[in-house]
């Protein structure tokens, strides 16, 4: 791996190839994924990291949010022949650091059950599953 840092828009389209490859489902049509995104990066340019490999070849991408109480690290993903080298471990680590530097003490991760790799990684990080809570979403577009 060359170097983990700040993404730019430019490594965005990358970004959503290598989430669907890893399974991350990614919903928005291409329009409204490309302005939610573009949304987020012009207030959280700091927020969204990713790995290069030489040549600046995007091998592995997560993106931090914080509400200014707690830190959510969001869409990890590593490309499978980049896996097992320590980048996801490293992207961890860089996004608990924006986390801490944001005045903010705690982490979480949303994990879906079918991603056994996600969750040992995690795990190995000292992340402690909480199995009293469930997930809800709702799709707020046609309202």
């Amino acid at each position: 791996m060359d170097s983990i840092e700040f993404a730019t828009l430019n490594s965005l389209a990358a970004a959503y190839e290598l989430w669907g490859d890893s399974g991350i489902r990614v919903s928005d049509s291409d329009s409204e994924r490309e302005k939610s995104w573009r949304r987020y990066f012009e207030r959280n340019r700091d927020m969204f990291l990713a790995a290069y490999a030489p040549g600046r070849l995007l091998v592995g991408v997560a993106v931090v949010f914080t509400d200014g109480r707690k830190g959510s690290i969001y869409r990890l993903a590593v490309k499978t022949a980049w896996q097992r080298k320590g980048i996801g471990s490293q992207l961890i680590s860089l996004a608990e650091r924006r986390i801490r530097d944001s005045g903010i003490s705690g982490a979480y991760v949303l994990i879906e059950n079918k991603s056994v790799h996600s969750r040992g990684l995690f795990a190995a990080k000292g992340y402690t599953e909480i199995d009293t809570a469930r997930y809800y979403t709702r799709d707020l577009t046609d309202e």
